[in-house]
């Protein structure tokens, strides 16, 4: 009934609200019932027209709801707009004084720079004329270069006639040396012979090729007893080879300028000793007739020192033995006396006949030395390259050594360490007290000059690097050490005679 109401009273306002359908169409009730007030030839359907009308009153609604927010914004922005105006007439009276003053200014301005241009203009004509000036100067300079290239050219032929002389004198030299071989053919064998006889003598080591590190790749692989294989580089003090030689000690070095060699697959150093099972005898890797030099050196090298004096090997096609660090054989009682002596002529030109130490030579960790900044660093702290105090100021370490060895308490370093305190002239070892002892991890150097400065609570001095001898002097032993090998492999006895000992010793004081 409601309904049927409404429709009623809608009927009777039909055509007052279609006649004022602008200003009524967007009173409540006439949105709810748009569609009864649609003109007949308003080709939309009932209810597209009643949703466009709704649509249409509810954006009216929104605007002027935002209108009615928005008047005391647009208030307030017109207040604004006046202070701005005055603010414009304010900046335009201030434009007016600037432009009285600059006219003023102007005034005063513009003879000073009137006579500036007059200035100007005259050091623009004395300018002109300095350029002129310069012109002559470098003419004149072009003249006198002119010169020159033609003196130049003068000396140039004077050289060519100069080489031409001397080409001709070194022909006439040539044909003269071509003539003097010729003549001394007959007598060549002769010489050959001479100097495979100085090759054998006891200074034959100033006619080898053979000098520098004993050293292996650090990829060289090594075959343990226990089944595993491992780089040269990752072994540690203890290992054991297939053999049952054990591992007493491991030496880093620097390989630069180090040539290397390849050895069926093992690369190592030309000087290092290896057996040739042909003769019967230790020679150099470089005269091996299967080694080979290779073109790719290494950085760094590995060396070790072993219980048997050996280091066993497996190449691509067999197995190969080589010397350890030591090189002395175990089987000859007098070898470690005869190095002794020999390295006590070396650094103090004579024999001092000191009693051959039990350990090699080793110093413990909390040895100190003096590092290139002044500081104080323990030996395992040190890398190769470092640079330490030495006899010779600065020296660089070239290599470290790692082993073990036997110390007696509060011991620094083992008998077998060459060390010259302050104001001593002479290399000794050190006097220890025989007592109870006990294997530590001990650590060693080679340096540049053969020698370093240590610190300790009980001595300060200078110590011999680990090659006892110094890297530069280290070639001149390989000759008698070699003898010792060669007499221990053709197992004539068991020991050196003293007259042999003699007879190195007195061969070698003269080098020195």
């Amino acid at each position: 009934m409601t309904g049927v109401f409404a429709v009623l009273l809608a009927q009777s306002n039909l055509e007052e609200i279609r006649k004022n359908w602008n200003e009524r169409r967007c009173d409540l009730e006439i949105m709810v019932t748009a569609h009864l007030y649609k003109p007949a030839d308003d080709v939309r359907t009932s209810g597209e027209f009643s949703a466009e009308n709704f649509n249409f009153c509810v954006k009216r609604v929104m605007f002027d709801t935002i209108k009615i927010f928005l008047l005391p914004v647009f208030a307030m922005l017109n207040q604004q707009l006046d202070v701005t105006e005055s603010l414009n007439e304010a900046m335009n009276r201030f434009r007016g004084m600037q432009a009285s003053f600059l006219q003023g200014f102007t005034k005063i301005i513009d003879p000073i720079f009137a006579r500036f241009q007059q200035t100007g203009g005259q050091f623009a004509v004395n300018y002109q004329k300095f350029l002129m000036a310069m012109g002559r100067a470098f003419g004149i300079t072009q003249a006198i270069l002119y010169i020159g290239m033609s003196l130049v050219l003068t000396i140039e032929n004077f050289i060519h006639f100069v080489i031409r002389v001397i080409m001709i004198i070194m022909y006439i030299i040539l044909g003269l040396m071509i003539l003097i071989f010729f003549m001394i053919i007959p007598v060549f064998g002769i010489i050959i012979y001479t100097c495979q006889v100085i090759g054998r003598s006891p200074f034959g080591y100033l006619s080898k090729d053979v000098c520098g590190e004993l050293c292996f790749d650090p990829a060289t692989k090594l075959h343990l007893k226990n089944g595993t294989v491992k780089s040269i580089a990752d072994c540690h003090l203890g290992d054991v080879f297939e053999d049952g030689t054990i591992i007493e000690g491991i030496l880093h070095v620097s390989g630069e300028h180090e040539p290397i060699f390849a050895l069926d697959g093992i690369r190592v150093s030309g000087a290092h000793l290896v057996w040739f099972e042909e003769k019967q005898e230790w020679i150099p890797v470089a005269h091996h007739p299967r080694a080979r030099l290779s073109l790719q050196g290494c950085p760094r090298l590995v060396c070790l020192r072993t219980s048997s004096r050996n280091i066993p090997l497996r190449g691509t096609s067999m197995m190969w033995k080589f010397r350890d660090w030591e090189e002395l054989p175990l089987d000859i009682e007098a070898a470690d006396a005869i190095w002794d002596s020999l390295v006590s002529v070396m650094l103090n030109k004579e024999n001092t006949h000191q009693e051959v130490p039990h350990e090699i030579p080793l110093l413990q960790d909390t040895c100190k030395v003096m590092y290139k900044t002044g500081e104080m660093r323990k030996l395992s702290e040190l890398r190769i390259g470092d640079s330490i105090y030495s006899s010779e100021g600065f020296t660089k370490v070239t290599g470290i050594y790692i082993g073990k060895a036997e110390f007696s308490e509060k011991q620094l370093f083992t008998d077998g360490v060459w060390m010259k305190g302050m104001g001593e002239s002479k290399w000794h070892h050190p006097a220890i007290e025989q007592s109870a002892t006990t294997p530590h991890v001990g650590f060693h150097l080679t340096t540049e000059s053969g020698c370093f400065w240590i610190q300790t609570t009980s001595f300060s001095g200078f110590v011999r690097d680990f090659t006892e001898v110094g890297t530069k002097n280290i070639a001149l032993t390989y000759n008698y050490t070699r003898k010792l090998l060669k007499k221990s492999s053709s197992r004539e006895e068991s020991c050196v005679s003293d007259s042999l000992s003699q007879v190195l010793l007195s061969s070698l004081q003269p080098i020195f």
